[in-house]
């Protein structure tokens, strides 16, 4: 499961590195 959101946040990161929501749904994802 762990690997899947990983991949996830690093296509997210490619599509747009510089985007808050990446950063804001990163650091959710790490709290949660």
């Amino acid at each position: 499961m762990k690997i899947l959101i990983s991949l996830i946040l690093i296509t997210l990161g490619r599509v747009d590195l510089s985007s808050t929501n990446f950063v804001r749904i990163k650091h959710d994802l790490i709290e949660t």
